[in-house]
């Protein structure tokens, strides 16, 4: 029994010496194995050189610049004018929408609302609401495509559709301040009837877009490939008969869309 103690506590005296700490011999030669390397193990989680962080991109700042023009929200106060071609539209008289650039846009208080966005070809697009009730910014426009009955368009929907086809060969100036801009272009005019305005008013402003390139096949290509865009965006007046007008109020029964490029 005394010889069975005697061993198990010398090895236990074993086990004491092992935990010591070992001074290694700096002569020695390193044993290339796991637990002793040569060098620092390259692994995902100790990489021979510190880890690079990527470079944040910068956002692009938003242009708000049309052909000089600043529509930046707060800018001066702008006068956009709409030569038609012929005594066709408007009886041949400049159409005016005249607004100060804003973020937001109350009746009355004579701001328009201005969006910028980038396309999926980062194409730069500025969009302007305005309003199209009387004393409204947009009341000319509205006025001259549709006419002005008692909360209602004042002429029939087919006169409405040639008007919009007129709107395609009329000049556009731009006012602001002692800027003058005289070599911007009306490319195309759209109109969102009654019995789709309640979905149109959930779109993007690029679905919203699509829509009016839609409307003018032709030129999508030329549009596509111009700088940046200007698109005027004013509501209709209900008109008489129109499907959908259940769906609609009064003052809202329709969009109309103009490209400016």
């Amino acid at each position: 029994m005394r010889r069975l103690w005697n061993l198990l506590a010398g090895i236990a005296l074993l086990a004491l010496a092992s935990c010591r700490p070992v001074v290694a011999d700096a002569s020695r030669t390193p044993t290339a194995t796991p637990f002793l390397p040569v060098a620092a193990t390259p692994t995902p989680y100790l990489p021979l050189h510190p880890t690079l962080t990527p470079a944040v991109t910068p956002a692009a700042s938003p242009d708000y610049i049309f052909h000089g023009i600043d529509f930046t929200p707060g800018a001066e106060e702008i006068t956009l004018r709409i030569w038609p071609a012929s005594d066709a539209l408007n009886r041949g008289r400049p159409i005016k929408v005249r607004f100060l650039p804003g973020s937001e846009c109350n009746f009355g208080d004579h701001q328009a609302c201005v969006h910028h966005f980038r396309t999926a070809n980062q194409q730069e697009v500025l969009w302007v609401s305005v309003h199209s009730g009387v004393t409204g910014e947009g009341q000319e426009l509205r006025h001259a495509l549709e006419g002005t009955g008692i909360n209602s368009a004042g002429l029939s929907l087919e006169q409405v559709l040639i008007n919009l086809a007129e709107m395609k060969n009329a000049v556009v100036t731009l006012r602001q301040g002692q800027k003058s801009v005289d070599d911007a272009n009306a490319a195309a005019f759209a109109r969102v009837p009654a019995v789709d305005v309640p979905d149109y008013l959930l779109m993007s402003f690029d679905q919203a877009l699509e829509v009016a390139f839609a409307a003018n096949p032709d030129i999508q290509p030329q549009l596509k490939a111009s700088g940046t865009l200007l698109i005027i965006e004013t509501c209709g007046w209900r008109m008489p008969g129109e499907q959908g007008w259940q769906f609609v109020s009064d003052t809202t029964a329709s969009i109309y869309l103009g490209i400016i490029y």
